[in-house]
């Protein structure tokens, strides 16, 4: 019998400067996706700015068990930088001592094929916009029968992703990373600002007057205040890192929020004009902008809305993987879901429980256990499985607690994140339960939609419900998560209610956890009253 062929392809995001960010590498064992790798999860260190995922591609090549000289060809998400494949291939011959052979992919590209192929959309139109890639900030098609066409782009000067980072340093935030920020704010604005000098929204397009938003050369820190003279003019001193939120920043939030969704719906509609067609795919950092896809949803047009859940930088190196495979005449297959990073056995976290001398019990049923504990008011931490891929904890790396408890947001963000008391936390919810309790049509594993909350819930799960009576909807079922349904399943056994908090296991400004030593940091530098790591429970001596 014939041995059926190994085709490794591998895609990659790989930063060299310190604004390029979120480096990553992913592999595909004929067509199917079998590893998902963030250079910030090795790192430890967020976003991993100007570093090449030399980690995250060698733990892809030692779970896929194979050698360097396996890969069929490497697909790198850039096609704009003449020196960059030279560079890459000498970061090949010197870490592994062997290139395959490098093919540059379109970086919009490449993020409409992240959306595409996972969708399992035949036909369908798709929208990239992110802050800027290959000198592109945008590019908008049609993915039909497994090929992609590109129909418009826009120029960096007309970024709707450095138009909002500017907007979100201007009010005290970092100016990479933290537009979820203002997402989140602008639900406590009361009147919008006027923003027309600025950014001014007809219904099938936008204009931006760039001399509002500092262009930086490509070379210069993404931490460099992007903003100028002109929108000090117009609006007056920024904010001050640290300094008090008042009500004119949370109405600048909200302005802010609301014309860029606007000129989203725009670049949408236009698409759909150009080509009829009802299922929209989402890509680039713009689409993590959940409040935006929550308005696209509601559209009369969109019947189905698929948000690729790593859309910002690192989900690149998946698509080009994705379409590199897809050019070879290979398919891409149907990501059943996207638990694709490292995972660890119980006898590998028990050598490190031993190493830092933690004491722990053993337990048969975690599910049981997480459960009561929630049902208790505890505050407990997951680690369990394989890591995901992408910002959005899903489960096998997360912080749980119970959505009753009306205070449990506040608790959180000031003992164990460590974050503004604004920012809201998600419900995940089973799934057969999920249209009981808010208003959506379909399932929606990745918690990049917003939905609103049905007004008899508002007040049962208050730890879950934003000040805008909305939520950030994960919903779960046994196949994709068997341990996380069974834990929420438990919990509604014991609360009758089938919701918890699901918030990613790490504090402010770190990576999401990845190892086992990972875990056992964050649970002893934060407020988590238990840790399930593995089969393994790790509390805390009570004074």
């Amino acid at each position: 019998m014939n041995k059926i062929k190994k085709n490794y392809i591998m895609g990659l995001m790989t930063p060299l400067t310190v604004c390029q960010h979120d480096g990553a590498a992913a592999i595909l064992l004929n067509g199917q996706t079998t590893y998902c790798g963030e250079e910030e999860r090795y790192l430890r260190y967020k976003h991993a700015r100007g570093h090449i995922p030399v980690n995250a591609i060698a733990k892809s090549l030692e779970f896929n068990k194979i050698g360097i000289k396996d890969i069929k060809a490497v697909f790198i998400s850039a096609c704009k930088y003449p020196d960059l494949k030279k560079r890459v291939q000498v970061y090949f011959k010197h870490y592994f001592g062997h290139s395959p052979e490098v093919i540059m992919v379109d970086h919009q590209l490449s993020h409409l094929a992240s959306a595409y192929f996972p969708s399992n959309f035949n036909k369908s139109m798709i929208l990239s916009i992110d802050g800027m890639g290959d000198f592109k900030s945008m590019a908008g098609g049609v993915g039909s029968n497994g090929k992609i066409k590109i129909l418009q782009t826009k120029s960096v000067d007309q970024s709707l992703g450095i138009f909002y980072q500017t907007m979100t340093q201007f009010i005290g935030f970092d100016g990479m990373g933290d537009e979820y920020k203002v997402m989140g704010l602008s639900a406590y604005g009361k009147k919008h600002l006027d923003l027309s000098k600025i950014i001014k929204v007809k219904e099938f397009d936008y204009k931006i007057d760039p001399s509002f938003l500092k262009r930086e050369p490509i070379h210069r820190n993404f931490d460099e205040p992007r903003y100028g003279e002109k929108l000090i003019g117009l609006f007056g001193k920024p904010r001050i890192k640290g300094e008090k939120i008042n009500q004119f920043h949370k109405d600048f939030a909200l302005s802010v929020q609301t014309n860029f969704e606007k000129a989203v719906i725009a670049l949408v509609k236009k698409l759909h004009k150009k080509t009829g067609l009802r299922n929209l795919c989402l890509a680039g950092g713009c689409a993590l902008n959940c409040v935006t896809n929550m308005k696209l949803l509601e559209l009369d047009f969109i019947d189905n809305l698929y948000v690729q859940p790593a859309a910002t930088d690192q989900g690149s190196a998946l698509g080009a993987a994705l379409y590199g495979s897809n050019s070879y005449g290979i398919k891409p297959k149907i990501i059943k879901n996207y638990y694709l990073g490292e995972g660890f056995s119980n006898s590998e976290i028990l050598k490190v429980l031993k190493i830092c001398n933690v004491k722990f019990s053993k337990i048969k049923n975690i599910s049981n256990y997480v459960a009561k504990s929630l049902n208790k008011g505890k505050i407990v931490a997951i680690f369990n499985g394989r890591s995901e891929f992408g910002p959005r904890a899903l489960g096998n790396r997360s912080i749980l607690a119970n959505p009753k408890i009306k205070n449990i947001k506040d608790e959180i963000n000031k003992k164990i994140k460590f974050r503004e008391s604004f920012r809201p936390f998600a419900p995940a919810v089973l799934e057969d339960k999920s249209n009981e309790i808010f208003y959506m049509k379909n399932k929606s594993p990745h918690m990049t939609i917003t939905y609103k909350v049905k007004p008899k819930w508002i007040k049962k799960i208050p730890g879950v419900v934003h000040i805008d009576k909305t939520a950030r909807v994960q919903t779960v079922n046994s196949s994709d998560n068997k341990q996380f349904y069974s834990i929420i399943k438990n919990f509604y056994k014991l609360s009758k209610v089938p919701v918890v908090v699901n918030t990613s296991f790490n504090i402010k400004g770190e990576p999401m956890v990845d190892k086992p030593l990972d875990a056992i940091k964050t649970f002893f530098s934060s407020g988590i009253d238990e840790l399930y790591l593995g089969n393994f429970l790790i509390t805390k001596q009570k004074k």
